[in-house]
């Protein structure tokens, strides 16, 4: 997450979960940046705009869900 704050091309993050782990969630996976997706966008609206200034964390879990199935299939 340092990495992340520190890079320009990272505006407007949002921490929706912060949890001490064993290990990385996504380490094979380089999350690079291949251009918009209205499916994932959707997704992700539809996950995180609620009318609490939080996600639900029910929510959040199906968003990382979604995300680790995305890494599995090496999208």
């Amino acid at each position: 997450m340092d990495s992340i704050r520190r890079d320009a091309r990272h505006t407007g993050v949002e921490v929706l979960s912060y949890d001490d782990i064993e290990r990385r969630r996504f380490a094979d996976w380089t999350l690079a940046y291949s251009g918009a997706s209205v499916y994932v966008d959707g997704l992700i609206r539809a996950l995180t705009e609620r009318a609490r200034a939080q996600p639900h964390p029910a929510d959040v879990r199906r968003l990382i869900r979604g995300i680790e199935e995305f890494a599995r299939a090496g999208l």
